[in-house]
């Protein structure tokens, strides 16, 4: 039995939250600075240390999920040329007696119609395939924007270590 032939039955909205927050999961030990009510510098380095690593990480599961999505996108394509070759054949038999051609309408309606099942679990995974490609890129936009913030915190927290240091030379050492 080829891939497309098989009848998958999953509910879309179900397998893409699931998906989401197991990829949320994996993303947020970057993302979490938060000591309690404050936010260490050194959780703050370790981010920007593990950034590039979570960067390649997240390129990686796009491009991914985006090479499945054109695989499935390419078997769909293959699968519907052959019920659209099947259909032509079908409506034109159908229709024989008229003179006028069939219209490419028809020719969906009779694949909808005939395979119904089969074309709405086609819909279905390419949608998914779709939703999880645009989420990573999503999720990459995200990232771009905490690096920002990591940047900023960064330089703050630095600043704000110089003046304590300042200071402190300004104070007279205790003995």
């Amino acid at each position: 039995m080829r891939d497309s032939e098989k009848t998958e039955t999953f509910d879309l909205e179900e397998t893409f939250i699931s998906f989401v927050e197991k990829q949320i999961k994996e993303f947020q030990m970057l993302g979490d600075l938060t000591q309690g009510d404050e936010i260490p510098i050194e959780k703050v380095f370790y981010s920007m240390s593990q950034y590039y690593n979570m960067a390649l990480m997240l390129n990686s599961l796009y491009q991914r999920e985006k090479i499945h999505l054109k695989d499935l996108e390419l078997t769909y394509e293959a699968w519907y040329s052959d019920m659209f070759t099947e259909a032509k054949t079908a409506v034109r038999r159908q229709n024989e007696s008229k003179s006028a051609k069939p219209a490419l309408k028809e020719y969906e309606m009779y694949i909808k119609e005939a395979h119904g099942g089969e074309y709405f679990n086609w819909q279905k995974r390419l949608a998914l395939a779709e939703s999880k490609c645009d989420f990573f890129i999503r999720l990459r936009e995200t990232l771009n924007k905490y690096d920002s913030i990591l940047t900023g915190l960064a330089s703050a927290m630095r600043s704000e270590l110089r003046a304590l240091s300042i200071e402190d030379r300004g104070k007279p050492k205790e003995r």
